[in-house]
């Protein structure tokens, strides 16, 4: 259970410096404004270079392909986590997905479904034993609204590994679990 606290406070602490940064919240502004749609991959590029830079990331991957277990589901023979990061001293990285859509129910959605999809990954396929997190990137609501879509979806999650975060002088927030 310690490991699964210290990688929460990791990933909401590098979150937190990532999307306070004031060039990330313009160009927030600016896709709202302009009703830009679809920036989930805009996004992953941007954490990035972030994560290339930061002193307390020893590494990081994108993309890494996966085998499906066949025994838990059938439809598909690979699938890809969005990001592996390791934190500096640490053993294993940390798997992150990460989902956008304007909708806040449907990006929480979307993230139930990729904890789903990393679960089908066959263990040998997989990198570290670490607990897969997801960030949601969606509309402003009520805090109270994303817990009822959580407990809506049947999602068990610790209590205090729950993070439900404004981004700063936009109309976006982030969901982390």
């Amino acid at each position: 259970m310690y490991t699964v606290h210290k990688d929460f406070n990791f990933l909401k602490n590098l979150l937190t410096e990532f999307l306070s940064q004031p060039d990330l919240i313009e160009r927030f502004q600016i896709m709202k404004q302009t009703k830009i749609s679809g920036w989930e991959t805009w996004f992953q590029i941007e954490l990035a270079i972030f994560l290339q830079q930061h002193e307390n990331v020893a590494e990081w991957e994108r993309e890494s392909r996966h085998s499906l277990d066949k025994r838990k589901k059938d439809y598909r023979n690979n699938v890809s986590i969005d990001f592996y990061i390791r934190q500096k001293y640490a053993q294993e990285s940390i798997p992150l997905e990460i989902k956008q859509n304007e909708v806040a129910r449907t990006c929480i959605k979307n993230m139930i479904d990729d904890i789903e999809k990393f679960r089908s990954i066959r263990r040998s396929s997989l990198r570290t034993g670490r607990e897969p997190w997801c960030l949601g990137i969606h509309n402003k609501v009520t805090e109270k609204t994303i817990r009822d879509y959580l407990i809506d979806y049947e999602l068990n999650y610790l209590e205090n590994c729950l993070w439900i975060h404004e981004i700063p002088d936009t109309e976006y927030m982030v969901t982390l679990f």
